[in-house]
This record gives structure tokens, sequence and C-alpha cells, in this order.
């Protein structure tokens, strides 16, 4: 029976990813109304939503368990995937459709209902999203979507006690607030914080790429993205070459 599920959850999902497929023009329009990443950044987000889809589609064929060999005599030993329950979810503003996806997809094809709380600023593209699935024959209910600020909504649904686990993308100081929130029970927590990253250039081989990388980095996705190189090293050899190249690149 729960093979069957599995099967029957991974064909919803295939049929979403369609539908995610067939209005990715007008999805990525209602995102940069939304939030203001043009055009071409927020098609790409729409195609991160349905590669995800996609991807987990295939996987409710492969949710496998293991068998071990054991160490007692006539013994079989074996594991087998079960549901959490209810996955609290928050997502941030600057990938409205991408993040909930990667978020949501996982826990539905594992057979779990989700509630999510997107970022207040991006509301419209979740909704979009969620409203995707449940064309697609999510039951009503399985997926839901709350509304609001962090203290007023988000906080409620992390202390939930029915709320099994929960999925964070957002800033470092919020993250800890969540952590903090799950850690007296025990709740599991996965946590996606504030960070930057770092990029380099060594040979005369690799710096115009390392210029184009850094210039993306930082001004890619209207800078909204959460690894944009906050350091560049340059080797001293192609270091001017480096700096004169970039200021070019990113001359008004």
């Amino acid at each position: 029976m729960e093979a069957r599920a599995r099967s029957r959850r991974a064909e919803i999902l295939y049929r979403a990813a369609e539908i995610l497929v067939k209005r990715k023009e007008d999805l990525a329009r209602d995102m940069t109304r939304e939030m203001g990443k043009p055009l071409a950044e927020t098609r790409g987000d729409v195609q991160e939503a349905i590669d995800m889809t996609y991807y987990m589609a295939g996987e409710g064929r492969r949710l496998f368990g293991q068998t071990v060999p054991s160490e007692l005599p006539n013994k079989f030993a074996m594991s087998v995937r079960d549901p959490l329950g209810v996955v609290g979810m928050i997502t941030p503003w600057n990938f409205p459709m991408a993040i909930p996806s990667w978020k949501i997809m996982p826990a539905l094809v594992c057979g779990n209902t989700v509630v999510i709380k997107p970022a207040e600023d991006t509301p419209l593209s979740t909704y979009n999203l969620v409203h995707i699935l449940i064309e697609a024959g999510l039951p009503v209910g399985v997926v839901n979507v709350v509304y609001g600020m962090g203290p007023d909504a988000g906080a409620p649904l992390v202390a939930h006690e029915d709320v099994a686990a929960v999925s964070f993308t957002g800033s470092t100081e919020t993250g800890r607030l969540v952590n903090q929130a799950c850690a007296s029970s025990f709740k599991p927590c996965h946590l996606e914080m504030g960070g930057r990253t770092s990029s380099s250039s060594w040979t005369m081989q690799t710096w115009k790429l390392a210029v184009e990388g850094a210039v993306w980095g930082g001004f890619g996705t209207s800078d909204s993205a959460a690894r944009p190189p906050a350091v560049v090293a340059v080797h001293n050899k192609v270091y001017r070459e480096f700096l004169d190249r970039f200021a070019q690149r990113v001359r008004p």
C-alpha cells in the first residue's frame, strides 16, 4: 500500500511540474512584479521549481529502506522510511518559488504534510506554487500557507507542538531564534542562514572568468542572493588586470 501511495504522490508532482512548464512565463512575470528581479532571473527561479518538482517525482519510486546483516543469529534487520508528519517551513523573499519548491517537494513525496510561511514581501509566488500543486491533484490541506510577519506567524508555527520538524531559510539572527525554539523539544530543525563566500583567481587563464563571476556574484539577482562573494582573492601577477577589468565591467 505504501509503495502505491509513494507512486501516487510522485504522479501528482509530475503533473504539477508539467503545469509549471506551461505557465513559466506568467509565473516569472508575477514574480518580477512582486519582488523586482529581472525576467531573465525570475524565469530561472521558476525553472528551479520545475526541475525540483520533476526530480522529486522521480524519487517517488526510489524511497528505499535498507537491509543489513544482523550480528545476532536467526535475526533479520531492515529499515523503512516513514513520514515525520507536519513539517513547518519558513522561506525568504529572494527566491520566492525556487526555495519553497526545495522544501515542499521532498516533504510531500516522503508522505509529510506541510505548513509554509513565505516571506511577507513575496507571498504571491508561493501561493501560485501551492495552487498548482492542488490543481495537479494534491488533496486540500496537505499543503497549507500561512501569511504574516515572523513574530505573528513564523514563531507560532515553529513552536507548535503538532509540527514535527522545521526547515528555515533566512537570516542568521532569525535562524538562531528558530534553532532555540526547536531545541527545547528536540524538534528536528534544518537551517540555511545568511552567509558570504569567497572567490579566487590565481592564473592568467582564469582571471577573466573570475571577473565575470565576481560581477555576477555582486550584482546578479539584484543582489538578493545569499552567495555573493565578500572577498575576492587575486594573485599579485594578475591583480592589476583583474582590477582594471572589474572596474570597466561595473562602471555605469
